[in-house]
């Protein structure tokens, strides 16, 4: 009998859990609390405290993605073989055939592997919009999120902290968080990287090579500008196994973000503002 999505639906065994919830690959994330200075006036330790309310839900979000993690993991581990994910000509005659060592649960596990991904892609990058709330809290700049908050919250830090506005407007330049934003844009504005896509080519006002016949009948490559041209292609794909390690890497790089940007902020005391 065949399955079905929600048939296909596990949960970790006990061992991976542990091994997976025990991972430090997110670690670096963290906000450790011990190192951010306070005034010692009533005033300031009072307002404080709401610093320290952020910091902890900032954290808490760290700890969510060990879960989804963890999740993600126990399918990648059942096996997805995509490696090879097109052949050709293809086993049955095609020209093409795409996932030639998929079985009908392979396509189930692989669901769920994607499902589970696509949630970590964008709890990691929002990482860094919580980094953007704690800047905001702790140096008072009063600034409300909504469109272009992150961009604000930059703008303040010019002559707040330009070491820490230094750093971060630089920050996002990493080929590996670079590629990783686009898999993550991909997946919320788009298409999954994880499906095939762009097999059909479509492009307008553009030069290309015919073949056409001569006056002696034998056949000729001529360049023609043609208004529409139409090819097809294997298409493009990210292997599961690359998605796994690409989000592994962004979130070491967002872990250094958030560790470098710390270090900075901790040579400074926070103090009310009268």
């Amino acid at each position: 009998m065949s399955k079905n999505i929600t048939d296909a639906f596990e949960i970790p065994t006990d061992e991976e859990w542990d091994r997976y919830l025990s991972t430090n690959i997110f670690d670096k994330m963290m906000i450790d609390s011990n190192i951010i200075k306070c005034s010692d006036d009533m005033n300031s330790k009072m307002v404080f405290t709401k610093i320290l309310s952020v910091i902890q839900a900032h954290n808490n979000k760290v700890e969510s993605i060990k879960i989804s993690y963890a999740l993600a993991r126990h399918y990648f581990d059942k096996g997805i073989p995509d490696d090879e994910w097109f052949v050709s000509p293809g086993i049955n005659g095609s020209s093409v055939q795409y996932m030639p060592h998929f079985n009908d649960e392979h396509y189930l596990i692989r669901y769920w592997y994607c499902f589970f991904m696509e949630d970590l892609y964008s709890k990691v990058q929002s990482m860094g919009d919580t980094l953007y709330l704690f800047i905001n809290e702790f140096y008072e700049f009063g600034i409300e999120e909504g469109l272009g908050f992150v961009k604000k919250v930059l703008n303040k830090l010019k002559t707040t902290n330009p070491s820490l506005y230094d750093f971060l407007n630089n920050s996002h330049k990493d080929e590996n968080y670079i590629k990783a934003s686009n898999f993550r844009n991909n997946i919320i504005h788009g298409i999954s990287p994880n499906e095939i896509k762009d097999e059909i080519v479509i492009q307008r006002n553009v030069e290309t090579d015919i073949m056409k016949k001569d006056a002696n009948g034998n056949f000729i490559k001529q360049n023609v500008k043609a208004s529409l041209q139409i090819t097809s292609r294997v298409g493009d794909y990210v292997t599961s196994k690359e998605l796994l390690k690409s989000l592994e890497k962004f979130a070491d790089y967002m872990g250094d973000i958030i560790l470098n940007s710390i270090s900075i902020i901790a040579k400074d005391e926070f103090v009310v503002k009268i």
